[in-house]
């Protein structure tokens, strides 16, 4: 049974503490403000190559609810000035490595994992699709279906439903309101120009 004497006695009671390794992360801020940090863990023969922006969903101003951050998240290496899609995804599986991202309210993250020895053509291309992407048209019309796919398997997923409704209740004046996502009927008006902007 909980009461206060059970309590009061177990705040008493020896726990041993919890530590944690010293962190060995290296931090430099470059003069354009990105700031880089590097984690050494030779624990495994793999790099993973990082980049988190600090936008997401709730900083999307005139296009909040657009899933603008999300369109872009899928774009990114979609083609670069001097690379296609094609030719980005050959470089990694050709060192045997892996892209992703993902979005959330206040940030958007891409990421190459790769063997170590990959890990400056994972550094490569993640800098020049962060620096020189293009947003391809026919790209674009592509990664648009493949977000309206996105769009109905949550609409037919309770989880997601019931998250999205709790939010919207939850944060009535605030941008968490609307789901990462965005909204369908917002997000089918939305134009390349816009995305582009």
């Amino acid at each position: 049974m909980l009461n206060r004497a059970n309590l009061k006695g177990a705040a008493t009671m020896a726990s041993p503490a919890i530590s944690f390794p010293p962190n060995t992360a290296q931090r430099w801020t470059l003069a354009n403000g990105l700031t880089l940090i590097v984690q050494e863990d030779r624990s495994a023969p793999v790099a993973s190559v990082q980049a988190w922006c600090a936008t997401g969903s709730t900083t999307e101003d005139k296009h909040l609810g657009a899933g603008l951050s999300h369109i872009l998240e899928h774009m990114l290496f979609k083609g670069t000035k001097t690379r296609s899609t094609n030719e980005i995804a050959q470089k990694i599986q050709d060192v045997g490595g892996y892209i992703n991202a993902y979005t959330s309210f206040d940030r958007t993250v891409f990421w190459i994992d790769v063997p170590k020895d990959g890990a400056l053509t994972a550094l490569d291309i993640l800098a020049d699709a962060m620096m020189n992407s293009t947003l391809p048209p026919q790209e674009y019309a592509k990664e648009q279906e493949v977000i309206r796919r996105e769009f109905a398997m949550g609409m037919d997923d309770p989880d997601r439903t019931i998250t999205h409704l709790l939010f919207a209740t939850a944060y009535q004046r605030h941008p968490y309101q609307l789901p990462v996502i965005g909204l369908i009927d917002i997000y089918n008006n939305l134009t390349q120009e816009q995305v582009m902007e």
